[in-house]
């Protein structure tokens, strides 16, 4: 089946998933508990719309009994509602649901790359459906290149031995780049920012990728982190006479990082000549008056003097 079938197959789905909405919108179901006792009235957006409590359950004195009755009430509303939205979309879609809403639903191939487009990072439903329908109209070599793109990603990149950085063989470029600066090494949180760094060409050393940042709240520790071999690293080169002059920690300037770079320069300090961490302040074309106090703070602990060219 073409991509243009494919296309026209889903707006022909859509069409008719919006008759089936507008029929769900005008549902409305009614949910009993204590033998009708206690109804409540829901409507297709599952929403309750009436209340009704007979007078012989009001017992002031057993107020508990009646909360669990309007709740068991509304519970059964609320699942009629959704075996009547099921089973009405079910005639359209057979069942397959689109992520990120009850009632959008597609055939089963464009609904299953909506999926996995939507679970990329910064990716929300919306996103991945322009997506995919940008890849239905387009031509079929640009959907089958990137098709295959994604499988090399997966088969062909590895990490580096030596920095951990990701690369296509056991060395990056950057490791085996005999001009770098080997005295020197740069540490980062994640690949991209390494990336970053070499864009601007203001570091010809060589770097090390940590894969993260150290953070309790989220568990995870030292152990989880590129952090062992970085200090045996430089212990070893320590012990050789050929230490490291200068280690960059370069973690981002968050709780996170701070504290990432706070336990490698206690751990490093005996094995290396100079550690230094990345200045923080205020950014090229920033104003002083939109800056938070502790950027400020950074800033004015930072600053350095002034060059003058005395020509």
């Amino acid at each position: 089946m073409g991509y243009g079938n494919l296309a026209k197959m889903a707006q022909q789905m859509q069409a008719e998933m919006a008759r089936v909405q507008a029929e769900i919108a005008a549902l409305s179901v009614e949910g009993t508990a204590g033998g009708g006792a206690v109804k409540a009235v829901v409507n297709g957006h599952g929403e309750v719309m009436s209340l009704t409590i007979s007078p012989d359950v009001v017992d002031a004195a057993d107020l508990d009994m009646l909360q669990d009755l309007i709740t068991a009430a509304v519970n059964d509303g609320v699942h009629q509602i959704k075996q009547a939205v099921d089973e009405k979309t079910a005639r359209v879609t057979g069942g397959l649901r689109l992520p990120g809403s009850d009632l959008a639903a597609l055939i089963e191939p464009v609904a299953r790359l909506i999926e996995a487009l939507s679970r990329l990072p910064g990716v929300g439903p919306k996103t991945a459906q322009r997506l995919t329908y940008h890849l239905l109209r387009a031509p079929e070599t640009e959907a089958r290149a990137l098709a295959k793109a994604l499988v090399a990603v997966r088969d062909e990149v590895v990490y580096c031995e030596s920095c951990f950085n990701i690369s296509t063989g056991p060395l990056c470029p950057i490791c085996a780049d005999p001009s770098r600066d080997e005295r020197r090494v740069c540490v980062v949180e994640e690949p991209l920012d390494v990336l970053a760094l070499e864009r601007t060409g203001a570091f010809r050393g060589r770097y090390h990728v940590l894969h993260g940042a150290i953070s309790p709240m989220d568990g995870i520790g030292p152990d989880r982190l590129r952090m062992r071999e970085l200090l045996d690293r430089a212990a070893e080169r320590a012990r050789a006479g050929e230490a490291y002059e200068e280690v960059v920690l370069a973690t981002n300037p968050t709780l996170e990082g701070e504290a990432t770079a706070m336990y490698l320069a206690e751990r490093l300090a005996a094995d290396v000549g100079l550690i230094t961490r990345i200045a923080r302040g205020i950014p090229v074309g920033g104003d002083l008056e939109y800056a938070d106090e502790v950027t400020l703070v950074r800033a004015m602990q930072g600053r350095r003097a002034f060059e003058v060219d005395e020509r």
